[in-house]
């Protein structure tokens, strides 16, 4: 399965976050590389991808090189029918909510509590709103017939 990468800006903070579904090693690497990761990050992260979050549901990748870039990586793509799924699509999300607030000096306290709460919120509705556009793709005709 090759990779799908869909990536959107964290408002009104400038920090980018990428969904990646699938993808062999090669291909994520490409991505991370896309993304202005220097190669050996790029190199470390498509390798933690394949060798360990395999097991995962997703895992959430904070550049260390680029505060600014920020991963989700699914191994499959998450079925939005089913509630374990969307808990893990909103914790990897959270994590996502710290790093940007952590970038931004912005702690975590009752007077900032909206401010993560509507952050939250709105990475949530971009995130939802690329997987469920990915979800109503129209599948090739060849995907749908039956073999034999």
């Amino acid at each position: 399965m090759a990779v799908e990468a869909y990536s959107f800006v964290a408002k009104p903070y400038t920090s980018r976050i990428t969904l990646l579904i699938g993808g062999a090693e090669e291909e994520l690497f490409d991505q991370f590389k896309q993304r202005r990761l220097p190669r050996h990050e790029a190199l470390e992260f498509a390798r933690f991808c394949k060798a360990e979050a395999k097991d995962f549901r997703a895992v959430t990748l904070i550049s260390g090189h680029n505060s600014g870039r920020m991963f989700i990586y699914f191994p499959k793509a998450p079925d939005l029918t089913k509630a374990a799924h969307v808990d893990t699509i909103s914790h990897e999300v959270m994590h996502c909510v710290v790093a940007v607030m952590k970038r931004a000096q912005v702690r975590l306290t009752e007077a900032s509590e909206e401010t993560f709460a509507y952050l939250m919120g709105q990475i949530m509705h971009d995130v939802w709103d690329r997987l469920t556009r990915r979800a109503r793709k129209p599948r090739p005709d060849w995907a749908i017939q039956p073999l034999g």
